[in-house]
């Protein structure tokens, strides 16, 4: 898969994104505002275990890299919840610090929320934002996600109790 979002592309992980996915992700700035899932200290061994999921197994492919000036700098994609649940999926992203503040995953985010519509049978993307992320808000803000509440106290990182945003985006009506 491949979208060229003109400021960077959302593309298919590759084995050789190992090394720039550790020099992104090894950031506590970058880990803080992320799920236990994605570690801290992020070592080699982490990267080739995520990339072996998302290249080696046979899985409907939903988590992508997105790659600026010939660098994967972040990542990005969407997990189905199953059941009666299965046309909603928890939606997520993330950046490498380096590329804050740049105006890139806005763009990014949108044009992946398209292709969603346009390739899948989805009906609701929803994203939960921790409550210091401001940043990761205003994208979901400027991407038509529309906030539906605070999940009070919902998850403990970093020590301390924090509330989750949620945020949704349902499928364009024709």
């Amino acid at each position: 898969m491949r979208i060229d979002c003109g400021i960077g592309v959302v593309r298919s992980y590759r084995h050789d994104d190992a090394e720039a996915l550790v020099k992104q992700a090894n950031n506590p700035n970058v880990s803080q505002y992320m799920r236990d899932s994605f570690p801290y200290p992020y070592t080699i061994a982490d990267a080739r275990a995520w990339l072996s999921y998302c290249v080696d197994i046979d899985h409907e492919e939903t988590h992508f890299a997105i790659e600026r000036q010939r660098e994967m700098v972040g990542g990005l994609g969407y997990t189905r919840l199953l059941g009666e649940r299965q046309f909603t999926a928890e939606f997520g992203y993330w950046l490498g610090e380096g590329s804050w503040n740049e105006g890139i995953m806005t763009v990014v985010v949108r044009s992946f929320v398209r292709w969603v519509w346009r390739e899948t049978d989805l009906q609701r993307l929803q994203s939960g934002v921790f409550e210091p992320n401001v940043a990761s808000r205003r994208v979901l803000e400027k991407t038509g996600f529309t906030y539906e509440g605070a999940l009070r106290r919902d998850v403990y990182k970093n020590g301390r109790f924090l509330d989750t945003f949620l945020f949704a985006q349902l499928r364009p009506t024709p």
